[in-house]
């Protein structure tokens, strides 16, 4: 399968569809949210549902390698249809009366681990969609689209919770699903050339997830993961003090401007393409995000921290979409959903253990402080990796060596 052009058939619909569910899902965290606390009094059982959701990301790797094994199209409409049809389920018993907190807690849990396959998935989709020379165009439309679907589904979702009803909202998203099936349906999600492709050579197929992540380490790929984490973990210090800082209308208004920081990098990588996929803008983007998070040490201005939301937002997009697209033109496919796998559980992973040693050290020391350590330690590891980067030349490798087998 070799696309000729970025915005071809397949790459189009697939591209307006996400951009519909991901609206919807937006909608639903809203939704979700005020129904728990409708039938409830609480917003706890909504605070155990995300965290069991987010908990099968401990399966990523498994999932990683399921999408290595069979073929994506099945799994992508079966999942969608999944989560359609549970949605609708959950607002059918609801309607009729028999809404408990613990129907929101297994639909999370089958949603989150029937979407566990989605990123190594469409890790291995977009290459298959896109000519190789536009990947950095392509993963910066579809950061945009997120950015754009999650801006307009926070700011929409209230309203249409308290017009329409949770219920109304959460059918929305459960039709998103649905469509996003029909999709998959209808696209080459490029099965059949990939089976081709695999029958040619048999013996460059590993099975399991262990002798991937070896791979992994002794050609230097892990450093994709480890630096997608290192951009995102930056915003866990204010997610933790800005409560007590500010007032909520600042908390919001912050990470909106953050929102429209990724969205602006988004549509810079989108436009730049290969012009931004470079060695140096990676490093520079690694290494000025801690001296940004060390300027808010220095300030407690609102104005300043809406500059700093806004360039902490561009600098983790701009840097994780090269390291993304790194993995997505650097691995082959018959291995990439397993290191798709293996990247969602190091780049989720941490972020747990992040926000308990903040917490833990907001009621030890000043907020200022928190910010100078963290910001110091961040810089350390970032000039660890950059260095390690700059040994391999990773970004400038033309071609990897294949995985040993089992």
């Amino acid at each position: 399968m070799h696309p000729e052009k970025l915005w071809n058939r397949n790459f189009a619909a697939y591209f307006a569809a996400t951009g519909f569910s991901s609206f919807g899902s937006t909608l639903t965290s809203v939704a979700l949210g005020y129904l728990i606390y409708e039938k409830t009094g609480s917003t706890t059982g909504f605070a155990i549902s995300l965290a069991i959701s987010a908990a099968t990301a401990l399966l990523s790797p498994k999932a990683g390698a399921l999408v290595d094994k069979y073929a994506l199209k099945p799994m992508l409409v079966m999942g969608d249809v999944i989560r359609g049809l549970l949605l609708l389920a959950l607002v059918i018993a609801t309607l009729m009366g028999h809404f408990h907190v613990a129907l929101v807690y297994a639909v999370n849990l089958i949603n989150g681990l029937t979407g566990l396959v989605y990123r190594p998935a469409v890790g291995k989709l977009i290459p298959r969609m896109v000519p190789r020379d536009q990947m950095m165009r392509a993963n910066g439309l579809m950061g945009s689209m997120y950015d754009t679907a999650g801006i307009l589904g926070f700011l929409l979702g209230g309203t249409l919770v308290a017009f329409a009803g949770s219920t109304t909202t959460i059918i929305v998203d459960a039709v998103t699903f649905l469509l996003m099936g029909l999709v998959f349906l209808l696209i080459n999600t490029g099965d059949k050339e990939a089976a081709a492709a695999a029958r040619q050579n048999p013996t460059a197929k590993a099975e399991g997830s262990w002798p991937v992540f070896q791979y992994m380490v002794s050609s230097g790929m892990i450093i994709c993961p480890l630096l997608i984490f290192l951009s995102s973990v930056y915003i866990a210090p204010f997610r933790i003090t800005l409560p007590e800082q500010f007032s909520s209308a600042m908390f919001g208004t912050f990470f909106a401007v953050y929102s429209v920081g990724t969205l602006l990098a988004g549509l810079a990588t989108a436009y730049f393409n290969e012009r931004l996929f470079r060695r140096d803008i990676l490093v520079a983007g690694v290494l000025a995000a801690p001296v940004v998070l060390l300027a808010a040490a220095l300030t407690a201005h609102p104005v300043a921290y809406f500059a700093i939301a806004l360039l902490l937002g561009f600098l983790n997009v701009t840097s994780s979409t090269i390291a993304y697209t790194s993995i997505q033109t650097l691995i082959r496919d018959d291995i990439r959903g397993r290191v798709f796998g293996i990247m969602g559980l190091i780049e989720r992973g941490g972020m747990p253990l992040a926000y308990l040693t903040l917490s833990g050290m907001i009621t030890l020391v000043s907020t200022t402080t928190i910010y100078t350590v963290f910001a110091g330690a961040l810089l350390i590891v970032s000039l660890g990796l950059v260095a390690y980067l700059v040994r391999k030349n990773l970004l400038a490798q033309s071609s990897l060596t294949a995985v040993a087998a089992d």
